[in-house]
This record gives C-alpha cells, structure tokens and sequence, in this order.
C-alpha cells in the first residue's frame, strides 16, 4: 500500500479539521464496526486496505490506495513452495475468514471448507498474530495473507528472521480506503480524497 497515499489522507483531513483515531482489527471485524447492515449504526468511518468486493455498499474515492497482492508464508523450515492449487492438497493451509483470496485460491477454499487440510482462523481481534504463532506451533503449514500485512505484522512481534515468503496466491488488487454508507459525511470524506 502507498504509504505516501496514507499520508496524504491523513493531511487533508488535518487541514479540514476533521477528527480521525486509527484502530487495528481484521478485516470482518473492522467492516462489520464500520457497516452494520441491520441496524444502521457504525462504531468506525472507514475502513483502510479494502477491495471493493469486500466491502459492497461503502462509499469510495476515485482512486485506489494501492495494489495489494495475497501471498503464502511459511516457517523456515518448510520445504513446500506453491505452484497451483493442487499443491495445497499436501499441507494444512491457515486462512482467515471473510477476506479475498482472489479468484482461484477462493474457489480452492470453497470446495474444501469442511477438508482438514483448511484451517479457517475467526475472532475478533488480531486473528494474524494467532495464525503466525500457529504457524510456529505447526498447527498449520502455509498462512495466506497480505504480503505487506503479514510482513509489517511479524516485524512487529520480532519473528520475520523465522518466516519466508513461499509463493505468490493471487495477482495484486486495487486497496481502497471504504467509507461507512451509514455516516452522513462518507461522501464528502471520499469526495476530498478525490479532489
């Protein structure tokens, strides 16, 4: 993700006077805080690193954030490198429910959500330090995610000297930054992104 795009959101909302706080969730949780479909109310404004197919219905600038791309990590250790779909039938892959894995790694997950070869991660918050120690614990072989998510994430808890990136899972996709349908402003914040 462009981190000077970051920069630039948060100047021209400080230039506007307008108020922001930055949480950290996973992805369902944030957009469910963000978007709450059945009674209308929101806890967040935005949210930041969304695909428009994940998040139908939030207002958008014109302009992506940047490309995101999924990727498969592993431990050092490991030996296994992705090359298709059909090498996932030998490990045990972690991934985290509700997020985007592109367009074949997704059908893969469809057809095997009740193989115990899919590890499917919930939870409220911080989800991908979870997978990651699971990964450590060897509950599961391979994680998908976000190469920049996952490598800021283990940075952050000091284990990247035990991680490595194993093969690429799906082409790099346009990041938005995804405002609430349910707060009056979103269309003004996006508008200003835009301008």
């Amino acid at each position: 993700m462009n981190t000077a795009k970051i920069a630039f959101i948060i100047i021209s909302f400080k230039t506007r006077d307008i108020a922001y706080k930055v949480a950290l969730f996973c992805f369902v949780r944030k957009s469910n805080l963000t978007h709450n479909v059945n009674n209308k109310t929101h806890f967040f404004n935005a949210v930041v690193g969304a695909f428009r197919n994940e998040a139908p219905g939030f207002i958008y600038p014109k302009e992506e954030l940047g490309l995101i791309s999924n990727a498969f990590f592993s431990t050092n250790d490991s030996n296994w490198l992705y090359l298709d779909t059909d090498s996932l039938s030998s490990i045990r892959l972690g991934i985290i429910k509700g997020y985007d894995y592109g367009k074949s790694l997704s059908q893969y997950i469809q057809e095997n959500t009740n193989s115990n070869r899919l590890v499917v991660l919930t939870g409220k918050n911080d989800v991908l330090s979870r997978a990651v120690n699971m990964l450590l614990a060897n509950r599961i072989d391979v994680l998908v995610e976000s190469d920049i998510v996952f490598w800021y994430r283990v940075n952050q808890l000091g284990l990247s000297k035990q991680m490595k990136y194993v093969g690429h899972a799906s082409e790099p996709m346009k990041a938005y930054i995804a405002f609430s349908p349910n707060n009056r402003n979103s269309i003004d914040y996006a508008q200003i992104l835009s301008d």
